[in-house]
């Protein structure tokens, strides 16, 4: 069966040397600057995945601008791993010239992440950053929920669900995708707040999640808005893979998540 994993890494220069030096020791990234593609090809042919997506975040509005231009550099390149850009409130006025600068370039999306850039998903001052996104038909997928560290304050995180519930109903003619089935370890806000919504969701990092969870999330939400995704080099894709297997057992319906939904979305 084809797969496209829609929730890979690999453009992080910012990677500290714990999480580098973690990366190494599990195998799920390679030594050297381009370790980390490298490893993600070699974790896809294992796993028989035929594309994948990267998504960097930027840390300010000028690494976002960087970032971007190394993204665009990259996929004129490369056929087996895709990158979408990023942008950053920081960006403001320059946000639709930047939105235009990667829609000219064949960038069909942008990957923010509200804990790591330090932004609040519903803060008013996203609303330049969402616009020029809108307007040129880029889709956003954001982190959502906590990080998989236990013992964390949901009010503390930006990313929590309900956050997501004033951009959803206020910028319909942006398609959204909230990562980790609709927000990492706070599932139950997440059936409250995004599940059911006109949004997508992924499925990277569910090996924390119980299956019986991950199914009654993925009933609740409905197969054609949930997208295969690992968070490699976070995760293993086979595990994940493994996941959606045990869970969903209808062919179509798989078949939907490991690369349907994936091709529509990317208008291919």
């Amino acid at each position: 069966m084809e797969i496209i994993d829609f929730h890979t890494h690999f453009l992080t220069p910012d990677r500290t040397k714990e999480a580098y030096d973690y990366l190494l020791k599990s195998g799920l990234a390679l030594p050297g600057a381009d370790g980390e593609l490298k490893g993600l090809k070699i974790a896809m042919k294992k796993n028989g995945i035929g594309y994948a997506i990267n998504l960097p975040a930027a840390l300010s509005g000028e690494q976002a601008i960087e970032a971007n231009t190394r993204v665009i550099s990259h996929n004129h390149t490369d056929n087996e791993v895709y990158s979408l850009g990023t942008m950053h409130m920081e960006l403001a006025g320059d946000a639709e010239k930047e939105a235009r600068r990667l829609k000219q370039n064949g960038v069909k999306g942008v990957k923010l992440n509200p804990n790591s850039q330090g932004f609040w998903p519903d803060d008013d001052r996203m609303a330049p950053v969402y616009d020029a996104c809108a307007s040129e038909g880029l889709f956003v997928l954001f982190h959502a929920g906590a990080g998989a560290e236990p013992g964390f304050d949901p009010a503390k995180i930006n990313a929590g669900p309900s956050r997501f519930k004033r951009v959803i109903k206020e910028y319909k003619k942006m398609k959204i995708v909230l990562a980790h089935m609709g927000g990492l370890m706070m599932w139950r806000e997440a059936m409250d707040c995004v599940i059911g919504k006109d949004v997508f969701i992924d499925t990277a990092y569910t090996t924390v999640m119980d299956d019986a969870l991950f199914c009654e999330v993925l009933k609740a939400h409905g197969v054609p808005k949930v997208l295969f995704g690992s968070d490699f080099p976070w995760q293993d894709p086979g595990e994940i893979a493994a996941k959606v297997d045990r869970c969903v057992k209808d062919e179509e319906d798989r078949e939907r998540i490991f690369f349907k939904n994936a091709k529509v979305l990317l208008g291919g």
